[in-house]
């Protein structure tokens, strides 16, 4: 389960990185130093990570073999909202695993099809944070926009949306056995859960 934090939209270089297992050891957290960013005022403001910080880290070319040795030992890669993250990782040349590598599940989507807000005369939704969503489940973290809190939230979000029957997965046709159950559903939200709620 990971997450990360970086230096903005355009060419966007990484500032933290973090990932847990899915038990909420720790398998990593790194502050990065961006090669050609000098300051990150707009998301410096979210989180809070300073130029000052990250002088003294490893740069992404230093660290790139130890995040990649951690995605090719995943089994199940796992997130929230992580079209961003993927994106960030491919701009700064980390390779990630996929197809029949790895399975990649974003918690993001199936949360929002049960629980996210309605909008009125549609069938969209106001998507949820993760904030939102840890709270729902009884998290209620510190330090948010943090990489490591951050993932340490999803984590336990995934947990309990697995716990909760919130979430299901297969991967091309096979049974994927998590815990004592056989979920056997699409990786969405249950349109029979979403009409009793």
């Amino acid at each position: 389960v990971f997450d990360l934090e970086h230096t903005g939209l355009e060419n966007p270089e990484l500032l933290q990185f973090s990932a847990v297992w899915a038990n909420g050891r720790e398998a990593i957290n790194r502050y990065i130093r961006p090669v050609h960013a000098k300051s990150w005022k707009r998301t410096e403001a979210i989180h809070h990570i300073t130029p000052q910080m990250v002088k003294d880290a490893e740069t992404i070319t230093q660290l790139k073999p130890l995040l990649q040795s951690i995605f090719r030992t995943a089994k199940v890669i796992v997130g929230f909202s992580t079209s961003d993250d993927f994106r960030v990782l491919r701009k700064n040349h980390v390779y990630m695993p996929g197809g029949d590598e790895c399975i990649r599940i974003d918690i993001a989507k199936p949360f929002n099809d049960l629980y996210g807000d309605k909008v009125e005369k549609g069938k969209k939704y106001r998507c949820k944070s993760l904030r939102e969503c840890a709270a729902y489940y009884g998290y209620h973290g510190e330090n948010w926009h943090n990489s490591l809190s951050d993932a340490l939230a999803t984590a336990m979000c995934f947990d309990k949306m697995l716990a909760n029957g919130d979430l299901a997965y297969t991967t091309q046709g096979k049974k994927i056995e998590v815990g004592k159950k056989s979920l056997q559903r699409p990786m969405k939200g249950s349109k029979t859960r979403r009409k009793k709620k």
